[in-house]
């Protein structure tokens, strides 16, 4: 499953530029006699219009640097995010215990502990409407701290990669498939 995964997303990145880039060089970037009477996006306005389509927006210095990297050299360089040094993303998310743990590990270090102990209280307790033990408490605020771990290391990829366009593609594709993990075991 992880080698379909990795190459899910290639090929879904792939796709996503290839769109990008001929919506990019399909319209005209600068205005030239050809295109007289049109309205062609400025140069600026064309880099804040990529940056709005293969990023989440501009960032604080970020069209300054894509004008002076140039659009295209840009698009190529967001095609192939394994290219880009994203380090100071990952000293970002050195704080967040969570982030790294395969979901068998999640499973086994949060969900199940907290299940078992709902289990418990059920067998042992006939009263459904007492209030929980401390130490479920505790198993229930570990168990929402995944949860707000994922969230906290969504905005900020979203905010600090450099990595953009695969920001952008992944947040497409897991808000295409999620399912919120505040609704409990689906099937």
């Amino acid at each position: 499953p992880d080698g379909l995964t990795w190459l899910m997303k290639r090929i879904l990145l792939a796709a996503f530029a290839v769109s990008a880039t001929l919506a990019v060089s399909a319209a005209p970037l600068s205005w030239s006699p050809a295109s007289k009477g049109s309205d062609p996006i400025s140069g600026n306005a064309a880099v804040v219009h990529v940056l709005n389509r293969i990023a989440f927006g501009a960032r604080p210095g970020d069209v300054e640097r894509v004008e002076k990297l140039g659009l295209k050299r840009y698009i190529d360089e967001q095609l192939h995010p394994d290219r880009i040094n994203d380090s100071a993303m990952s000293a970002r998310l050195k704080g967040l215990t969570t982030v790294e743990l395969s979901s068998r590990d999640i499973q086994e270090m949060y969900e199940r502990p907290a299940m078992e102990a709902r289990r418990a209280r059920k067998r042992n307790d006939n009263d459904t409407n007492a209030s929980p033990t401390p130490e479920l408490r505790e198993l229930q605020r570990k168990a929402r701290n995944v949860v707000d771990e994922l969230g906290e290391q969504k905005v900020l990829r979203a905010v600090y990669s450099e990595r953009q366009l695969q920001e952008v593609l992944t947040d497409f594709w897991f808000n295409h498939f999620n399912v919120d993990a505040r609704k409990g075991r689906t099937r």
